[in-house]
């Protein structure tokens, strides 16, 4: 009896000493493959923070370029408002002295056109004078003609004829007057072909 009841615990513990290592090498395997996995998040985790780090700095690079070129672009603006300003101020010099070469302009076209009624009035004086001259001319013409015509007659009849002398004398004195009226026309005339000139060499400069 003794005997069996000893073989009886043998055989219990030999049964239960492989169930413990299977239950041990059982928890081994989860405890490797919790390791294994804790692992594997771990690097997942580090390979993630090193991206992130590497994205960080590039973009830390990203952002120095911005504010470089930002930092550029607000010289070039600053730049353009003073050439903006000088430009503004050379604009208004500029509409300033079209102002005044405007004023200086109206006041040159006013004088021209002054002078232009001024030339148009002595070329019709001038026009006038020599209409009158001419029309004095001819009336000298007509006289001398007379006179010729007279001295023909008084030539013939001057013995017989004292009224015919005095008639004469009379038509000399006429033609003198004429001829003083003449001169007197040409000097006017002279005269004002002098001024037109004047005004001419005026208008040219």
């Amino acid at each position: 009896m003794a005997l069996s009841r000893l073989g009886n615990t043998r055989r219990s513990e030999n049964f239960t000493w492989p169930g413990f290592v299977d239950a041990l090498a059982s928890l081994l395997m989860v405890i490797i493959f919790v390791l294994m996995v804790f692992v594997l998040i771990q690097a997942n985790l580090v390979y993630r923070v090193s991206g992130q780090d590497a994205t960080l700095g590039e973009m830390r690079q990203q952002l120095a370029s911005l504010s470089e070129l930002l930092n550029i672009e607000r010289r070039a603006s600053a730049d353009l408002a003073a050439d903006l300003a000088q430009l503004q101020i050379q604009l208004d010099s500029s509409e300033t002295e079209r102002g005044a070469l405007t004023e200086q302009l109206a006041l040159v076209k006013a004088a021209l056109g002054t002078r232009n009624r001024e030339l148009t009035a002595l070329t019709t004086k001038q026009a006038e004078t020599e209409a009158a001259l001419n029309a004095a001319r001819d009336a000298l013409d007509e006289r001398l003609r007379a006179l010729q015509m007279v001295e023909g007659q008084l030539a013939l009849t001057e013995a017989r004829n004292r009224t015919q002398q005095q008639k004469m004398q009379d038509l000399e004195a006429q033609t003198t007057a004429s001829k003083a009226e003449v001169t007197q026309m040409t000097l006017v005339l002279a005269g004002l072909r002098q001024r037109i000139e004047e005004l001419s060499a005026l208008l040219a400069e």
